[in-house]
C-alpha cells in the first residue's frame, strides 16, 4: 500500500523545480543545465509557474532519462499502442477558436 493510500493523502501528479531534488536526487542547478540542453521531459506552464507532471518522470527514468525528443518519440510510440501499463499520454492539443 504507498502511503497515499494508508493516509488518504491525494497523490502529487505535479512537481516544481524545488521539489525536484526530492523526486530525483539531482540538485536544482544540475536539473536547470540539463532542462537548458533539452535533456528532460519539457514541463507545463500553470499560473507562470513550470511544472513537471510525476507521470513524465517517471516513465523518463525508466526509459534511461533519454533527451526530450527521444522520450518524446517514445512517448508517442507507447500511447498509439494504446500503452496499458503507464497509461502514457502524448502532449496536450490545444483547441483553436471556431470562427
Amino acid at each position: 500500500m504507498s502511503d497515499s493510500e494508508t493516509t488518504g493523502a491525494v497523490p502529487r501528479l505535479l512537481v516544481g523545480r524545488n521539489d525536484i531534488p526530492a523526486v530525483l536526487n539531482v540538485s536544482t542547478k544540475c536539473w536547470d543545465r540539463q532542462c537548458d540542453a533539452g535533456a528532460t521531459p519539457a514541463a507545463v506552464r500553470i499560473g507562470g509557474r513550470k511544472l513537471w507532471r510525476v507521470a513524465d518522470l517517471e516513465d523518463w527514468v525508466r526509459l534511461g532519462c533519454p533527451d526530450r525528443r527521444t522520450f518524446e518519440s517514445h512517448r508517442d510510440a507507447e500511447a498509439a499502442e494504446g500503452s496499458g501499463g503507464r497509461g502514457i499520454k502524448g502532449p496536450v492539443r490545444r483547441r483553436t477558436a471556431r470562427r
